[in-house]
């Protein structure tokens, strides 16, 4: 029978939208009454009721109606109102992206008064938008503005929803510890407002963070917490939810019979519910047949769920869903399917990793730019502030010459020398701080770097993997031919390239993050770099050490080895050296540095350094370090750098 590994992960993440507040109306607080649009104000209470019944077309029209009437009196408040309502409809409906665009145009027009208010509840709802496509790190950035509107506007939804929608995106990325503490004050405001739908939605959520803990003994508690509230209110959607999440809990747990049941449980009282909470079920029912091992049963489930997914642009859900139906080819034996999906499910995967890349790019360059305005206003204010000082001390010698002219201008000379010592102290300490910030944000930003290099060398591992994943398949299909013999002269070239994709990857992922570094040091980690490069290349590397070199600050250790592969391969690549020499050296405090070859040398009278060692000087100088290069055209080139320890923190 076929082993499913991966249930927990691919079902929690892609079922965590159960817990979405979606943009129920029964949930909005009261209407801001306005007394030019009280009439307005009746209509859209009556829409919202029709909503709340299920009668969407009559709603719509409605709400259409409402806001040609509202817009043709500039009521700002009421447009908007009407645009969210049908936004909400669309949503009901699953057509996201109409809804996503009735919420947009809402927002131009919450600009002043009291459609302020509505700001928080059209960047919620857009987040919920993002939920239920699969893009957390979206929704996460809509929510914490739907957050800072509430702050400074106000907000007509109520905070405990926000609190909860935060917490599912939390958990989505993994955080499900602060995604608990979000689910905390929710369900406090909750229960202090009476708010039971939110509630129940809150014990799902947490139900959801504690299995991705691991911890399903409270995981199971929690649902059951929801379930009660949810029937003793009667609300479908969260009794829906909390059903089959137990039943999840229950297939990781292998007790496959309960987890049948309280599908079948969700399934009896689902016939109302949405179309993206449906697909849902339908995968984990998907997962329960393949773990019974009756793929035949699973695979026109999966058929279905794909075809509902592709509706709801759920790229997350398209991804698992091609996995487990190249899984079940594969094991009938149809690998020609198998590929096809294996392959489908690699493009939505590069597709949605270069949307995770492109997000993350543009909020660290967002952020970057907040801090430099910040410093820029921060700046101002000084000279400002400096420049009223140096007024008020003109205004005041003027004033004490014109008094008492010889005490009072001894007295103002005195007070000027003192003013002007303390701003030459306040302008030394502002310098002092420059420096200590600009150390700080390069520091962030090498950090930043190796983060990304880590993640990337993941990235690169699980593409090529997924390519062998490919290649054998594509043998498997040359002995699901039926062949009788096989041709041996046209595998060697697989088993080759095979072999090759093998070490390069393993190559690839040591030289972005190399474990090793961590674990034995950066002495450890050069030699072996050293002697991984002598394989390859003729060129003689020589690696001597002198004294015992202790372990210093990982992002120190980190830096000085990427320099020196940088050194290295510009003797190797640029002087074209026969012999290369790297010398470390330690007498406490001074930590030396040397890489010597036989190159063809530079003209440093007429050749000025490249952007490559101007860069290698930054990085140095980050660290208190010095750089010396001795070099002469046909003698060779010496790269000397000297750092002063006791200004890093030992670790050893």
């Amino acid at each position: 029978m076929l082993r499913i590994s991966y249930p927990i992960l691919w079902l929690l993440l892609t079922l965590l939208p159960y817990g979405i507040s979606l943009p129920a109306p029964a949930q909005e607080a009261a209407v801001v009454q306005s007394l030019e649009g009280n009439d307005l104000t009746a209509q859209l209470d009556r829409a919202k009721q029709l909503t709340i019944g299920g009668a969407y077309d009559e709603a719509y029209s409605m709400f259409e109606n409402i806001f040609l009437q509202s817009n043709a009196r500039k009521l700002n408040y009421h447009s908007a109102k009407s645009q969210i309502g049908m936004g909400n409809i669309e949503i009901n409906k699953g057509n996201f992206t109409a809804a996503l665009q009735r919420y947009t145009d809402a927002l131009q027009l919450c600009d002043t008064g009291a459609a302020l208010r509505l700001r928080t509840t059209l960047y919620n709802n857009i987040g919920n938008i993002y939920v239920l496509r699969g893009d957390f790190i979206s929704s996460s950035h809509y929510y914490e503005k739907a957050l800072s509107a509430a702050e400074e506007h106000g907000a007509e939804l109520p905070l405990e929803t926000l609190y909860n929608n935060l917490s599912i995106a939390h958990n989505r990325l993994h955080n499900a510890e602060k995604a608990l503490s979000y689910l905390e004050e929710a369900e406090k405001l909750a229960l202090n407002h009476n708010n039971f739908y939110t509630l129940a939605d809150v014990y799902n959520n947490k139900g959801l963070s504690y299995a991705e803990l691991q911890r399903p003994e409270q995981s199971m508690a929690a649902f059951q917490q929801a379930i009660k509230v949810s029937k003793n209110y009667g609300y479908i959607n969260t009794l829906y939810s909390a059903y089959t999440n137990l039943g999840i809990i229950h297939l990781n747990q292998q007790q496959l019979d309960d987890a049948h049941k309280y599908f079948k449980m969700a399934q009896e009282i689902g016939k109302d519910v949405s179309s993206y909470h449906k697909n849902m079920l339908m995968l984990a029912m998907a997962a329960l047949h393949m773990k019974k091992g009756s793929y035949s049963a699973a695979k026109p489930i999966l058929i279905a769920s794909l075809d509902l997914a592709r509706e709801l642009d759920n790229l997350k859900d398209q991804i698992t869903t091609h996995e487990l139906l190249a899984e079940v080819y594969r094991h009938d034996s149809k690998y020609d399917s198998a590929f096809f999906h294996k392959n489908q499910q690699q493009i939505l995967s590069d597709s949605f990793r270069k949307k995770e890349i492109a997000h993350t790019v543009a909020e660290i360059e967002r952020k970057y730019n907040n801090a430099l305005r910040e410093k820029e206003l921060a700046e101002k204010e000084l000279t400002i502030s400096m420049q009223a000082q140096q007024l008020a001390t003109r205004s005041k010698w003027i004033v004490g010459v014109a008094s008492l002219a010889t005490l009072i201008l001894a007295l103002a000379i005195f007070q000027r020398k003192n003013l002007l010592n303390k701003q030459k102290l306040k302008h030394q300490e502002l310098l002092s701080e420059r420096q200590q910030h600009k150390l700080n944000e390069m520091k962030a930003l090498f950090e930043g770097e190796e983060q990304e290099r880590i993640r990337l060398s993941r990235e690169i591992h699980d593409s090529i993997m997924v390519q062998f994943s490919l290649i054998k398949m594509k043998l498997s299909t040359w002995l699901g031919q039926g062949k009788n013999t096989l041709d041996m002269a046209a595998l060697r070239p697989v088993v080759q390239q095979l072999d090759e994709a093998t070490e390069n990857l393993r190559r690839t992922v040591h030289n972005l993050m190399p474990d090793m570094l961590r674990e034995e040091g950066l002495v450890e980690t050069l030699y072996l770099f050293c002697a991984n490069v002598q394989k390859m290349i003729p060129t003689k590397i020589l690696f001597q050490t002198v004294g015992n070199i202790p372990r210093f600050d990982t992002a120190f250790e980190l830096t000085l080895y990427r320099i020196v592969q940088e050194l290295i391969q510009n003797s190797i690549k640029h002087a074209d050296a026969t012999e290369v020499i790297l010398q470390l050296s330690y007498q406490s405090p001074i930590l030396s540095v040397t890489v010597e070859d036989n190159g063809k040398g530079m003209d440093k009278t007429r050749q000025p350094a490249g952007m490559g060692l101007k860069s290698v000087a930054s990085r140095i100088a980050n660290f208190y370090g010095n750089m010396e290069i001795d070099s002469s055209p046909n003698v060779g080139t010496s790269v000397h750098l000297v750092f002063d320890t006791e200004k890093l923190q030992a670790i050893a």
